[in-house]
């Protein structure tokens, strides 16, 4: 049987209460001896330099709980500051490496390319270390 049953454990409970409306696309994973959760979080107002694209994404590092479901952690931080980057997943190489790939467009943006009925792609793969 290769079918997989899932249930809701809760919310995962950060020092980010007040950080948009709503988190999409998150990936948690480990990183050396640290909890890793990337999130792309929407309704974030620009903050100088940081926030600048339509939709964020970023991660915080920290250590997760997963009895209480509580991630103490370090401030979010962007994973790019370009403006086609989004909806980033990470997945383990051949060699073992945390390889993250993200998607290169976004959703509400006209492309040259639409005449042609293709738009978006994604990005390079990034080793995560």
């Amino acid at each position: 049987d290769t079918s997989f049953k899932f249930h809701l454990l809760g919310e995962i409970q950060t020092g980010l209460s007040d950080f948009g409306y709503m988190w999409e696309c998150p990936d948690l994973f480990k990183l050396g001896n640290k909890d890793v959760l990337i999130f792309c979080p929407q309704g974030l107002e620009a903050d100088g330099m940081n926030y600048r694209n339509i939709y964020q994404s970023g991660y915080i590092i920290g250590d997760f709980d997963l009895k209480t479901l509580e991630m103490k952690h370090d401030g979010f931080v962007e994973l790019d500051h370009g403006f086609d980057f989004y909806a980033p997943q990470t997945t383990i190489s051949k060699e073992g490496e945390r390889v993250l790939i993200g998607w290169m467009g976004l959703p509400d943006i006209n492309y040259p390319t639409d005449v042609y009925n293709w738009a978006h792609c994604l990005t390079l793969p990034r080793v995560l270390k």
